[in-house]
């Protein structure tokens, strides 16, 4: 994982993108404890790679933002590790899916795949639960990524004073990565029109002060970029 997001580095430091580097140095580090400490995890990464390559991208950039969002809002390094072991399962449900679902994101499906792709969220908590010493804050994240806070949400409707606080920053990063993917047929954007995009749409359910925390922190730290 390390020496995949330092190449990335490099190739952002190649096409003249500033990083901060011991940022980009602390996530990492960050990102590898949060996979050392849970071995089971680790195995788990590991088959995500084999069978689901784009799964497993998406599992790194899930990871590395929302480490970088923690970082950002000042939390412990304990509460880092949990995140970003949050951000690499959160989606691990998708194994289960059929193949052609697996690199899909919501946007660009019908409504009967839509209703198949929900399914992810029950599968990741069968998962995520039969590893050792999962934190209940993980749990939580693969449970609630996809629930607002205006009730709108999925796959039970939950309301903001429901949402674990971990759980609202996994919404705003699941969001910004869907803007970015972009539709069928349909480019993504970039990072600064996605967030630009995030904000107007913050209305939808989702927090619109961990937003504004969100946008500070992809300015100081681009790890759209990086990733």
């Amino acid at each position: 994982i390390a020496s995949a997001l330092f190449n990335d580095i490099n190739f952002n430091l190649e096409h003249e993108i500033k990083i901060d580097m011991q940022k980009a140095h602390e996530v990492v580090d960050t990102l590898c404890e949060s996979v050392i400490r849970n071995p089971d995890a680790a195995i788990l990464l590991a088959q995500l790679k084999t069978t689901g390559k784009a799964l497993y991208d998406n599992a790194i950039k899930t990871s590395v933002h929302l480490l970088a969002f923690g970082r950002h809002l000042g939390l412990p390094r304990k509460e880092l590790s949990i995140l970003g072991l949050g951000g690499l399962l959160m989606d691990i449900g998708k194994l289960r899916l059929p193949k052609a679902f697996q690199a899909k994101r919501n946007m660009s499906l019908t409504p009967d795949a839509r209703k198949l792709m929900k399914r992810h969220i029950a599968y990741g908590e069968e998962i995520a639960s039969q590893l050792s010493n999962a934190p209940e804050e993980v749990i939580k994240i693969i449970l609630q990524h996809h629930e607002r806070e205006n009730g709108n949400g999925y796959p039970f409707g939950l309301y903001a004073n429901q949402l674990h606080a971990y759980s609202r920053m996994a919404a705003i990063v699941d969001c910004y990565e869907e803007i970015i993917w972009g539709e069928s047929g349909m480019p993504g954007m970039k990072p600064f029109q996605a967030l630009k995009e995030l904000k107007e749409n913050a209305h939808n359910g989702l927090n619109y002060t961990l937003v504004e925390q969100f946008a500070q922190c992809v300015g100081m730290f681009p790890v759209g970029s990086l990733v």
